[in-house]
């Protein structure tokens, strides 16, 4: 059994995009595979809930995009431990 301490969210969904000329190639290919790159950088209790459900990452020619139906995950945690610059990430909450 799962139990969740801390700051539980009642939002039911969760997505982002990011232009890809914002990306390193490192945070590009990081975020399209996040869930092996979280294991190496997050801590455990950030990890508890990374499958639950998974974020689902898509690209266009120009965008990385990721949508889940339930963000507990934390993809802006996720983002800042790559160096991220918050301000290029355009959430849709």
């Amino acid at each position: 059994m799962k139990i969740r301490t801390g700051f539980i969210s009642n939002s039911s969904s969760s997505s982002f995009i990011i232009q890809k000329k914002d990306l390193t190639v490192f945070q590009y290919e990081a975020i399209k595979n996040y869930r092996e790159v979280a294991k190496t950088l997050m801590d455990e209790s950030d990890l508890a809930y990374i499958d639950d459900p998974p974020w689902s990452i898509t690209e266009t020619a120009t965008e990385l995009r990721g949508d889940t139906s339930m963000d507990n995950f934390s993809m802006y945690d996720f983002f800042s431990k790559l160096g991220l610059k918050i301000s290029d990430v355009e959430w849709n909450d």
